[in-house]
């Protein structure tokens, strides 16, 4: 039997506690001081936040790709500070020629945006060519409040608005043929005022999207009667609008472990589904306390559904559909997929309760990726079977990060998009033919960019990145992390220690800095030898095979930190009667800033070759990972 023995560490570079501290912005400083956060990654004791209730009527008029909504908002002011504008929130603007984008259409593809024929405030109509009363920048919108809005107070506005739904060019959204249309930033939007920026007035260009505020919807979406809808939120009057055999299909699902169709693929289009009394259809919607609002609709889509206990205590069920063209191979496969990626989110990784009513998940009939909304994604077809379960995976860990979670996108990508690839890892390692795909994909893209002049560091606010800067701050650089910080911890260790950041802070609007310091506090480990090199500093992932060399009972074998980055070390020792023994320490090896690391490995076999790394450590040179042994 061989015995390991780890001797004191060769210090060449101690870093003392101080030096391990944090960068913390002034504005963020200021929250601290003011009580809304604390440093131990609790909300402080002022804490505080906006919200809104929104009442919508939306008409949808296929034949002319046409939106026309009224919607009713009463704003609450819940901060300590008088409010003399509201900021909102014109999407569809990104659509309008001369608006700054990240992506580029062409002329025929481009719209009018927005086109707002009536605003009120308090009952009072606002002129909105009157720049002293209102202003539109690109996708955002301000309104000069005649009469101020003090703390605790609430105002009432109104906005009428169309807007044509984008059909040759889209971006997330739109038309995917001329009766199949996903709406997503469809509706005038109160932008999020908070404790640490105040009005959140950065433009929607394209890569950076969510930061809202929780609000509730109420929700009418009147369509032509032979289209189904499907939305955000709970379906409130489902007897209106589906006929009798397709009303006791839907409420059978909502109670069903199998997947049932609803509308299986000879009945789709068939005239038969929904309510004929009326010419055009209301479908009513409804739910509290969620951050955003999209729906889809068509007239041909295959509909399933199937539902899932999400909560072993009171047996609460979460509702699932999949929605999709009857030639879409692979969608057919996404109930089933959904319910057991819900299931694994609720009980596995990060264990905690499905958060919301439902999920509906819309085929676009298109190649490509997916994009994700409240209880609602909108993916286009996958190659197979595997690429579909990984889509489906990623969008639904969009349900807790930023949905349930609050979390600014437009300054700290990687709080969602990069816990959007990493929950996921284990689910699709077990339920997938090519096992661990997904993860070595994305260490082999994160070693490739990592420590290059365009490599940003996650910490730098996403809405400077763009592209393949971008790609790397926001998912594979941070996925990364919070897989080595799994292993360092321990499993346990880690999902509780995200079990309580989630429990403090869902609903909320977590900042990266509630998020280090929570892990700091529940984990009772100083973290920030790990958050500093990971998410703040630029550099990359080096370790070296330094030298082998041989005692009287056994070898001692140093490895060297050449990058910033901890990773963990991992070797194979081969022998010379053609046997084979792995070593492996987590990336706590590191966390006294050392950079060399000495291994004392008692043995009576004699090593051949020594090999560093593995397909799962990301290492920007593999070239110094292996030693002969002489």
């Amino acid at each position: 039997m061989h015995k390991i023995f780890i001797i004191l560490l060769i210090v060449t570079s101690t870093l003392s506690f101080s030096q391990q501290e944090l960068f913390i912005p002034r504005e963020i400083i200021s929250a601290y001081e003011n009580g809304t956060r604390s440093l131990n990654g609790n909300p402080g004791a002022e804490y505080w936040q906006n919200s809104a209730e929104y009442k919508i009527k939306a008409e949808v008029i296929p034949e002319e790709f046409l939106l026309n909504g009224y919607e009713e908002i009463t704003y609450s002011n819940n901060s300590p500070d008088t409010l003399r504008q509201i900021v909102i929130r014109l999407y569809q603007n990104i659509m309008r020629a001369g608006v700054a984008r990240d992506f580029s259409f062409k002329n025929e593809g481009l719209t009018d945006g927005i086109i707002l024929e009536e605003i009120k405030v308090n009952d009072s109509e606002i002129d909105i060519k009157d720049r002293k009363q209102y202003y539109e920048n690109g996708t955002v919108a301000h309104i000069k409040l005649s009469d101020p809005l003090p703390p605790g107070n609430k105002i009432d506005l109104t906005f009428e608005w169309s807007f044509e739904i984008p059909f040759k060019d889209k971006l997330r959204m739109g038309a995917y043929d001329s009766t199949s249309y996903f709406i997503a930033y469809w509706y005038p939007q109160i932008a999020v005022y908070d404790d640490i920026n105040g009005w959140d007035t950065y433009w929607y260009t394209g890569y950076q999207e969510m930061y809202n505020d929780f609000s509730d919807f109420e929700v009418e979406i009147n369509v032509p009667n032979n289209f189904a809808v499907w939305s955000t939120g709970e379906l409130k009057n489902p007897e209106d609008v589906l006929t009798e055999k397709y009303l006791n299909r839907y409420l059978k699902a909502q109670t069903s472990d199998e997947v049932l169709n609803i509308v299986d693929s000879i009945e789709a289009g068939n005239e038969n589904i929904f309510n004929a009394e009326k010419s055009r259809n209301v479908w009513e919607y409804s739910t509290k306390n969620i951050s955003d609002f999209a729906f889809a609709m068509s007239d041909k889509y295959v509909w399933d559904a199937v539902s899932v206990v999400v909560d072993s205590t009171s047996l609460r069920r979460a509702f699932i559909e999949a929605v999709y063209l009857k030639d879409t191979e692979d969608f057919y496969h996404v109930a089933k997929f959904s319910k057991q990626i819900i299931e694994y989110f609720s009980f596995e990784m990060p264990g905690i309760s499905y958060p919301f009513y439902g999920l509906t998940a819309f085929n676009s009939g298109r190649g490509g990726g997916g994009m994700e909304f409240p209880m609602m994604i909108n993916d286009g077809n996958s190659s197979s079977l595997n690429a579909s379960l990984r889509l489906t995976a990623h969008e639904i860990a969009h349900q807790y990060f930023p949905f349930y979670m609050g979390t600014n996108e437009k300054r700290y990508a990687f709080m969602d998009e990069g816990w959007a690839v990493f929950l996921p890892f284990d689910l699709q390692e077990k339920n997938t033919d090519d096992g661990t795909a997904r993860r070595v994909s994305t260490v082999i893209s994160y070693q490739n960019f990592a420590g290059k002049e365009t490599e940003i560091p996650p910490m730098i606010p996403s809405f400077f990145l763009t592209r393949a800067t971008y790609r790397n701050a926001a998912y594979n650089r941070p996925s990364l992390a919070y897989y080595f910080l799994e292993d360092l911890l321990g499993k346990d260790v880690f999902i509780s220690t995200l079990q309580e950041f989630i429990t403090r802070w869902h609903g909320k609007h977590p900042t990266a800095y509630d998020f280090f310091f929570t892990f700091n506090e529940v984990s009772q480990q100083n973290l920030n030898w790990f958050w500093k090199p990971w998410f703040f500093e630029r550099g990359f992932p080096d370790l070296e095979l330094d030298k082998i060399r041989q005692l009287k009972d056994g070898y001692e074998i140093v490895v060297r930190k050449i990058g910033i980055i901890p990773i963990p070390i991992r070797l194979i020792i081969y022998f010379d009667e053609n046997t084979e023994e792995e070593l492996y320490f987590s990336a706590a090896v590191w966390k006294d800033g050392i950079d060399e690391y000495v291994i004392e490995y008692k043995t009576e076999k004699n090593i051949i070759e020594v090999n560093l790394g593995s397909e799962n450590i990301p290492d920007s040179n593999p070239s110094n990972n292996k030693i002969i042994a002489h």
